[in-house]
């Protein structure tokens, strides 16, 4: 991941194209025939490289210094915000929640596949920013547009951001912002009986479906 991650992103930033070159050996490449459709349809890594470029920086260094601990910070406070919503607004509480997620993460961040691990050790890469970012920010403004029973438009718009920042992480990003948005945001019309709010819910499906499409298509 590390070669092909880090590989595109420093040769893009290095040839001032993207995608143009095979990450393994350097040579020019057709971009639809010899580039992973997951890398052309979700170019996270490419942030790597405007960083680098707008810094002077290496994008492997943009990566593994720069944006680790910025990433792990949001994903941190994501977990607070969803301690907020659970706990009532008890600070106290949301701060003991965090603690023991911290917890959690590092008794379990043992092998490279784990919740954890992504969360500490492979933050930087695009599925392990869905797991420790998107995925936990979709549930806590689930939670949120449960709560509320008023102004949720302004909810679904923050949801529509999500899943279109979680397709564009990754690819595995694309089929779990659908997943979790999707079924969540049902029930709750379904419950509340807010079947106006149907055409929102086919606008936060909207980044899957399109991202999807994309993805079958070069693929």
């Amino acid at each position: 991941d590390d070669a092909r991650f880090i590989g595109n992103a420093s040769i893009a930033w290095k040839n001032d194209i993207m995608y143009g070159n095979d990450w393994g050996t350097g040579a020019s490449v057709d971009i639809y025939d010899s580039i992973n459709a997951k890398d052309l349809v979700s170019p996270w890594v490419m942030t790597f490289a405007i960083i680098g470029r707008l810094t002077c920086t290496n994008p492997a260094i943009v990566a593994h210094t720069l944006i680790a601990p910025i990433l792990i910070t949001i994903s941190y406070s994501i977990y607070f915000l969803l301690g907020d919503v659970i706990f009532k607004h008890d600070v106290k509480k949301s701060a003991w929640f965090i603690f023991f997620i911290g917890i959690i993460s590092l008794t379990f961040a043992n092998t490279t596949h784990s919740q954890a691990a992504v969360s500490l050790v492979r933050i930087w890469q695009g599925k392990a920013v869905v797991a420790a970012i998107s995925i936990p920010l979709l549930f806590y403004l689930y939670t949120v547009l449960s709560n509320r029973k008023s102004n949720r438009i302004s909810v679904y718009m923050l949801i529509l951001i999500a899943c279109q920042s979680a397709c564009f992480y990754s690819g595995v990003g694309i089929i779990i912002a659908g997943l979790i948005s999707g079924p969540l945001c049902f029930w709750d019309i379904i419950v509340k009986k807010k079947w106006k709010e149907l055409p929102m819910l086919l606008l936060c499906m909207l980044p899957t479906l399109v991202y999807g499409y994309m993805y079958a298509k070069i693929s």
